[in-house]
């Protein structure tokens, strides 16, 4: 029999349950004392083996990172972690919520969780848009794959939540009714919240029930995101109290580094033109030499979008140098469209960019241009010491000559 959703709220210490389910739950300081001695010397060993059947898990955590939801009640069998396919991650989340069933009815709040994942890729050119399939607008491609683990029969699927376009989640909490005792209908987990990104303020949350708290989030580690779904379900022998879905596990994933993924690409970049070519005399020329590292600029919204979101999950220029330098010298070598030799690129441009002001004299009647050699990668630019200087010379004659000359810088 079940309870109303005031009862929910009814403290353990009126010493009564409905039911024999939880058998720890049934003996407290204050009770032990008032049973005799055999049957409670049969009690206390009965319940320390419950005690350690309830404890120990279904199956053993993976060797990658797991995060654990916590739940105070640790009651049923953890099942078989569902994961997300090779190179993809979950980005959305939809439960399956069992209502409250009133006061002759068995209450037992969430009963499942399914996950939804989705490809994200670093490249901006070849970007797949990892996107909930509600949200087709029929321009982009809808890739979502659904994983569960468990879960049990009452109830029904609610609504989808999912992270923002270009978005991947990495982390979540779980809301928890502890265990009430006797004469309490227990539901242990009611609802989920989903975080994205690394962010740890702003959450989408399902459309469970409200009984209970919220427990401790829990977040993927750094430049990790979740690929995985392991739950805890406990499935009732029938002559006992109900309680459905009890906790979640999630799998973290490594991220592929956008430096190490990214397809490399390089030119020679105008620096400067200090056009001179009219004049009788010599003149000074002013430009802002950078060399290093930096987060490439662009006018693409995608852009701009998958730049935050790397940002957000832990991916800093610092952590790009040796990725990059690894990706250039294995997929430019020497490149084709500048002549660089990429392996002979010095430690300086693989540091984060610095900017210096340097001066130079342009003499009368040349026209001078500074090239600089620049490579790109996905989100990242690097500027190399490597220049090369255009001077257009007049003669006198109405003639034009051109002198090329190379530094490094």
């Amino acid at each position: 029999m079940s309870l109303s959703a005031t009862q929910h709220q009814i403290n353990s210490t009126i010493g009564i349950h409905t039911f024999p389910r939880k058998i720890t739950a049934m003996f407290t300081m204050e009770t032990i004392p008032k049973i005799g001695g055999i049957f409670l010397a049969f009690v206390v060993i009965f319940a320390s083996a419950q005690l350690e059947a309830i404890v120990e898990p279904g199956i053993p955590l993976e060797q990658e990172v797991v995060i654990d939801s916590g739940s105070p009640t640790n009651w049923g069998e953890w099942f078989a972690f569902e994961n997300c396919p090779p190179n993809t991650f979950v980005f959305g989340m939809q439960q399956k919520n069992h209502g409250e069933q009133g006061a002759f009815g068995e209450d037992t709040a969430l009963n499942g969780v399914t996950f939804f994942c989705g490809p994200f890729e670093a490249s901006v050119e070849n970007l797949t848009v990892v996107k909930a399939f509600e949200d087709g607008n029929g321009t982009e491609p809808i890739v979502h794959t659904a994983i569960t683990s468990q879960f049990h029969d009452w109830g029904s699927w609610g609504k989808t939540s999912n992270c923002s376009k270009y978005e991947i989640a990495t982390g979540f909490q779980m809301r928890f009714e502890p265990s009430g005792g006797w004469f309490v209908d227990d539901t242990a987990a009611n609802n989920l919240r989903l975080y994205c990104n690394g962010r740890k303020f702003e959450y989408l949350e399902g459309d469970g029930t409200s009984w209970g708290g919220w427990a401790q989030g829990q977040w993927c580690p750094a430049k990790m995101a979740m690929c995985g779904i392991s739950t805890q379900v406990y499935y009732s022998s029938g002559t006992d109290d109900e309680t459905a879905m009890d906790g979640l596990r999630a799998k973290c994933c490594d991220i592929p580094n956008p430096a190490a993924i990214c397809i490399p690409t390089d030119q020679w970049d105008l620096v400067i033109e200090c056009d001179n070519l009219e004049a009788i005399s010599p003149t000074t020329c002013t430009y802002s030499k950078k060399v290093g590292t930096s987060n490439y600029t662009s006018t693409s919204e995608n852009h701009w979008d998958i730049l935050n979101t790397y940002t957000e999950l832990g991916f800093g220029i610092g952590g790009a140098a040796g990725p990059l330098l690894l990706n250039f010298h294995s997929n430019l070598n020497i490149s084709t469209s500048t002549g660089y030799d990429w392996k002979t690129s010095s430690t300086e441009m693989w540091n984060e960019e610095i900017t210096t002001t340097v001066t130079f004299e342009v003499p009368a009647r040349v026209r001078s241009e500074l090239f600089q050699i620049f490579g790109h990668c996905g989100i990242y630019g690097a500027r190399a010491t490597r220049f090369k200087k255009v001077d257009t010379e007049a003669d006198g004659t109405g003639f034009l000559k051109q002198v090329v000359s190379y530094f490094d810088a």
